[in-house]
């Protein structure tokens, strides 16, 4: 039986939570290293000695950082509208101990139940989770969903604003600013996902 739901993965930091934005803060109070939002232009820019995805792993071990992580503007919109729409799954490349209060901050700031999947327990590799669209806001996942079948949307941040790919073909890859522009992109590729499902005769 050929299913008619289209399967969505999403990222956490970045796309749904502003995990950047608390990270900067934990920085200056915990650890006197200071840095802007428009600095953070790759996962491993330094500061201090010590590179974005370092300070990432420190801070996230407890628990009270984890949970005061701002959700991204009108991703809660956004969120539950994909929800309402497809098949949608939540796929982040948190670290393991950050499981459980990964979780309480989803039931904090989007309601019902939501399958949360942790990269670290599939190879560190966003790909083979069978999703036919992948959003996120670093290029290096998307690939690897790519190369699964999956089509590719990269949310907009400083990050990843000169991002370039040589691996995705024309027509895999696609941006979005916000996520308003995030659902209708969504939309629209729902709408060519359809068109290429086998129809019984």
């Amino acid at each position: 039986m050929v299913t008619l739901t289209m399967k969505i993965g999403v990222d956490i930091d970045g796309v749904l939570g502003d995990g950047v934005g608390r990270l900067i803060q934990w920085a200056a109070d915990k650890k006197d290293i200071h840095f802007a939002y428009d600095e953070v232009t790759k996962y491993d820019s330094v500061f201090d000695g010590k590179t974005v995805g370092e300070l990432f792993a420190e801070a996230y071990a407890d628990p009270d950082v984890v949970e005061s992580v701002f959700p991204i503007i009108d991703s809660d919109m956004g969120f539950r509208n994909l929800r309402q729409r497809y098949d949608v799954v939540v796929i982040t490349a948190r670290p393991l101990y950050a499981k459980e209060a990964t979780t309480q901050w989803f039931q904090k700031h989007f309601s019902g139940d939501h399958t949360i999947l942790f990269s670290k327990d599939n190879g560190n590799t966003k790909g083979g989770y069978g999703v036919d669209v992948l959003i996120d806001d670093h290029v290096k996942p998307l690939e690897q969903a790519i190369g699964h079948g999956a089509i590719g949307i990269l949310f907009d941040q400083p990050w990843n604003k000169d991002a370039v790919t040589q691996v995705a073909p024309a027509g895999r890859m696609y941006r979005a600013t916000d996520w308003w522009q995030l659902v209708e992109e969504v939309g629209l590729l729902h709408d060519l996902w359809l068109r290429q499902i086998p129809r019984a005769v």
